[in-house]
């Protein structure tokens, strides 16, 4: 869940000992599909109820320009989490590539668990089976963003090995090298704190 009442900074993770993660299965009563046709709305809905989003339409225009572009991959790489009690998406996360760092990197891209089923474990198998994806397709290191508002998944990052990147400003990172390494430094700052009064 997103702490928008907190200032906003977007932060990077890295995580190079790619082997090393907590196994994790879904709970029972849940199971995973990959992308097909017409999950791209529920992608949508699931970014607008977090919040992650502004809108329905605005998370549909993220999919389509994210992760359309390439279908196979989409159908290999988009992950879901089915409820098997009501037949309805509840969770999502990709292993999918950037360029943050000026090459291509995998990472892990928009995990989202709707508000009714968190605490479940569910952001946990999800991690748990994309990084076990990537180890079997890569020896490469894998990194994502995320930002102070999620300080509660950054927690959960750091469990599966994922540490706060601290270092240059990445060639595809908005802004100056001054206030990347403000508010990197700043960021983390605030994160480390509301991590430690939870």
């Amino acid at each position: 869940m997103l702490d928008k009442t907190i200032p906003f900074a977007a932060v990077l993770m890295t995580k190079h000992d790619i082997g090393v993660f907590l196994r994790l299965a879904l709970p029972a009563g849940y199971r995973f599909c990959l992308y097909r046709a017409g999950l791209e709305q529920d992608w949508a809905r699931l970014q607008a109820e977090s919040r992650q989003v502004d809108s329905h339409d605005a998370a549909a225009a993220i999919f389509r320009d994210e992760f359309l572009k390439d279908r196979d991959l989409a159908s290999r790489q988009c992950l879901f989490v089915i409820d098997e009690n009501s037949d309805d998406v509840v969770a999502t996360a990709s292993l999918w590539y950037g360029d943050h760092f000026g090459e291509r990197h995998a990472r892990i891209h928009w995990v989202t668990v709707a508000t009714s089923h968190q605490g479940r474990g569910l952001a946990k198998a999800l991690l748990s089976h994309l990084l076990e994806q990537h180890r079997e397709q890569s020896s490469d290191w894998l990194y994502l963003t995320t930002q102070t508002w999620s300080y509660k998944a950054i927690g959960l990052y750091r469990r599966f090995g994922f540490i706060p990147y601290r270092g240059p400003k990445p060639v595809n990172w908005k802004g100056s090298e001054a206030d990347y390494d403000r508010d990197t430094t700043w960021a983390w700052a605030l994160i480390e704190q509301k991590i430690a009064d939870r």
